[in-house]
Protein backbone atom coordinates (compact mmCIF):
# COMPACT_ATOMS: atom_id res chain seq x y z
CA UNK A 1 0.00 0.00 0.00
CA UNK A 2 1.33 2.67 -1.02
CA UNK A 3 1.76 6.54 0.72
CA UNK A 4 -0.54 9.18 -0.53
CA UNK A 5 0.49 13.00 -0.50
CA UNK A 6 -2.39 15.20 -0.09
CA UNK A 7 -1.15 19.40 -1.47
CA UNK A 8 -2.93 21.72 0.90
CA UNK A 9 -2.07 25.15 -0.76
CA UNK A 10 -1.67 27.01 2.65
CA UNK A 11 2.08 27.73 2.92
CA UNK A 12 3.30 24.38 5.25
CA UNK A 13 0.10 22.47 5.05
CA UNK A 14 1.56 19.55 2.83
CA UNK A 15 0.72 16.10 4.61
CA UNK A 16 1.42 12.23 3.72
CA UNK A 17 -1.64 9.91 4.77
CA UNK A 18 -1.50 6.55 5.21
CA UNK A 19 -3.75 4.17 3.89
CA UNK A 20 -5.37 2.62 7.02
CA UNK A 21 -3.71 -0.65 8.96
CA UNK A 22 -5.38 -3.01 11.36
CA UNK A 23 -3.87 -3.31 14.58
CA UNK A 24 -3.05 -6.32 16.80
CA UNK A 25 -5.59 -9.14 15.53
CA UNK A 26 -7.60 -7.12 13.16
CA UNK A 27 -7.76 -8.01 9.42
CA UNK A 28 -8.59 -5.70 6.36
CA UNK A 29 -10.84 -8.09 4.03
CA UNK A 30 -12.29 -7.25 0.90
CA UNK A 31 -15.29 -9.02 -0.04
CA UNK A 32 -15.21 -11.50 -2.37
CA UNK A 33 -17.97 -11.33 -5.77
CA UNK A 34 -21.00 -14.08 -5.45
CA UNK A 35 -21.02 -16.51 -7.94
CA UNK A 36 -24.70 -17.16 -8.99
CA UNK A 37 -25.14 -21.29 -9.53
CA UNK A 38 -28.75 -21.67 -9.48
CA UNK A 39 -31.19 -21.81 -12.64
CA UNK A 40 -33.78 -19.54 -11.40
CA UNK A 41 -33.87 -15.87 -10.23
CA UNK A 42 -33.56 -14.69 -6.17
CA UNK A 43 -34.98 -11.74 -5.42
CA UNK A 44 -32.25 -9.54 -3.23
CA UNK A 45 -34.40 -9.97 -0.03
CA UNK A 46 -33.82 -13.37 0.33
CA UNK A 47 -30.40 -13.76 -1.30
CA UNK A 48 -27.77 -14.45 0.87
CA UNK A 49 -24.58 -12.53 1.01
CA UNK A 50 -21.23 -13.74 1.00
CA UNK A 51 -19.51 -14.06 3.56
CA UNK A 52 -16.11 -14.45 1.75
CA UNK A 53 -13.00 -11.76 1.15
CA UNK A 54 -9.56 -11.57 0.52
CA UNK A 55 -7.33 -10.62 3.12
CA UNK A 56 -5.69 -7.06 2.18
CA UNK A 57 -3.92 -6.21 5.04
CA UNK A 58 -2.74 -7.94 8.64
CA UNK A 59 -2.18 -6.51 12.14
CA UNK A 60 0.85 -6.74 14.29
CA UNK A 61 -0.32 -10.13 16.17
CA UNK A 62 -2.11 -11.83 19.10
CA UNK A 63 -1.87 -11.79 22.91
CA UNK A 64 -2.35 -15.81 23.51
CA UNK A 65 -1.96 -16.23 27.73
CA UNK A 66 1.95 -14.50 28.14
CA UNK A 67 3.17 -14.79 24.88
CA UNK A 68 2.76 -12.54 21.75
CA UNK A 69 1.74 -14.61 18.49
CA UNK A 70 2.64 -13.45 15.06
CA UNK A 71 -0.63 -12.57 12.78
CA UNK A 72 1.42 -14.56 9.79
CA UNK A 73 1.24 -18.00 11.49
CA UNK A 74 -2.43 -17.88 11.30
CA UNK A 75 -3.09 -16.25 8.15
CA UNK A 76 -1.32 -13.83 5.34
CA UNK A 77 -2.21 -11.41 2.32
CA UNK A 78 -4.25 -12.57 -0.27
CA UNK A 79 -5.61 -15.68 1.68
CA UNK A 80 -9.32 -16.41 1.39
CA UNK A 81 -10.93 -16.55 4.57
CA UNK A 82 -15.14 -16.95 5.73
CA UNK A 83 -15.85 -14.92 8.37
CA UNK A 84 -19.02 -14.51 10.44
CA UNK A 85 -21.99 -12.80 8.46
CA UNK A 86 -22.94 -9.72 11.59
CA UNK A 87 -18.92 -9.67 13.00
CA UNK A 88 -17.29 -7.64 10.46
CA UNK A 89 -17.56 -3.63 10.45
CA UNK A 90 -16.93 -1.66 6.77
CA UNK A 91 -14.07 -0.01 6.53
CA UNK A 92 -15.55 3.55 5.62
CA UNK A 93 -19.30 4.61 5.43
CA UNK A 94 -19.07 4.66 1.55
CA UNK A 95 -16.63 1.31 1.08
CA UNK A 96 -19.73 -1.60 0.57
CA UNK A 97 -16.62 -3.73 0.00
CA UNK A 98 -13.85 -3.62 2.21
CA UNK A 99 -14.57 -4.94 6.42
CA UNK A 100 -12.44 -5.20 9.33
CA UNK A 101 -12.35 -8.14 11.19
CA UNK A 102 -11.07 -9.89 14.13
CA UNK A 103 -9.35 -12.94 14.30
CA UNK A 104 -11.27 -15.20 16.11
CA UNK A 105 -14.14 -14.15 13.56
CA UNK A 106 -12.41 -16.21 10.74
CA UNK A 107 -14.10 -19.59 10.32
CA UNK A 108 -11.54 -20.92 7.57
CA UNK A 109 -8.62 -19.90 5.86
CA UNK A 110 -7.91 -21.09 1.75
CA UNK A 111 -4.16 -20.53 2.00
CA UNK A 112 -2.61 -18.92 -1.10
CA UNK A 113 -0.37 -21.72 -3.11
CA UNK A 114 2.62 -20.30 -4.76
Amino acid sequence: MDNVTVVDNRPDRSKTYFPPSPILDRLIVRRLAVEEQTGFAIPDKYRQHTNRGEVIAIGNGVLLGLEFVDMAEFVSVGDIVKYGEYTAERLGPDDEETFIIRLQDVRTVERVRE
